[in-house]
């Protein structure tokens, strides 16, 4: 699996005042379905939603600073 990092969308949350180390996908999809957003701390379910805003994918998964899934390339 190639992970890319999507660093604009990450720019784009942390200046829109989310505190997110990075967002991540597992393909290299131009417009990928599934992506990660890796956050500072734990997020609430607010934060989660509002951030979602901004994410364009059918599939976000929000990750904890210590949550890594299988083959990230981060760990």
């Amino acid at each position: 699996m190639a992970w890319q990092e999507l660093k604009l969308t990450g720019t784009l949350l942390r200046e829109k005042g989310f505190s997110v180390l990075s967002v991540w996908s597992p393909s290299q999809n131009l417009t990928p379905s599934v992506v990660y957003v890796r956050w500072q701390h734990v997020p609430d379910i607010s934060e989660k939603t509002k951030a979602e805003y901004w994410v364009m994918a059918p599939d976000i998964r929000h990750l904890t600073p210590t949550e890594t899934p299988k083959g990230a390339p981060w760990a």
